[in-house]
């Protein structure tokens, strides 16, 4: 009908002030097919063998459109990736604000700033986000990490770490007397 407005998409919330499960989202992405590219995927493995409490990790290929909503449930998500130049072991934590970008054909891939803008667009929320990138020295076909990176990787990891029990002890769901839902 014309001047009506199509209903929400499935799954849809407006965004509010309620505490938003999980706490904190880890999402470490790239291809272990492709040495160092790996890294955000082996960050995140690692990650979840600490069992941080109130955060969901997720180790994947590349980031993808359909995690816009589990990101806007979050009230932090990290990204771990590699990139390319700088010197091989050398690592960064950024904010990520949320951008859109133009899309590109024949990509299913996105970025962490144009996923933060889709989880804003559609879900209402944007959680607060980091992107932990480290330079690596060989994106050539093969399995592992190379010397530098796995040596570098144990201290970006702790930072990580170190991250997310701040944003845990800074939340007021976290407090005395409230449970995690």
């Amino acid at each position: 009908m014309p001047g009506r407005k199509p209903a929400p998409a499935t799954g849809w919330r407006p965004s509010s002030n309620k505490p938003l499960t999980p706490a904190t989202l880890i999402i470490g992405y790239g291809n272990p097919l492709r040495g160092d590219d790996g890294l955000g995927r082996r960050a995140a493995e690692m990650l979840r063998e600490r069992a941080l409490p109130g955060v969901t990790i997720l180790a994947l290929h590349q980031l993808a459109p359909e995690l816009a909503e589990d990101s806007s449930r979050a009230a932090l998500a990290i990204f771990i990736d590699a990139r390319e130049g700088g010197v091989p072991g050398e690592w960064r934590a950024e904010a990520v604000l949320p951008a859109p970008e133009t899309p590109r054909p024949f990509t299913h891939q996105v970025s962490p700033a144009s996923l933060l803008a889709a989880a804003r667009t559609l879900y209402g929320h944007a959680p607060e986000a980091l992107l932990y990138s480290m330079s690596g020295e060989s994106f050539d076909y093969g399995e592992g990490l190379s010397a530098q990176v796995a040596a570098a990787l144990p201290a970006m990891l702790e930072a990580i770490a170190e991250r997310v029990l701040n944003a845990r002890a800074a939340s007021p769901a976290s407090g005395p007397g409230r449970s995690e839902r």
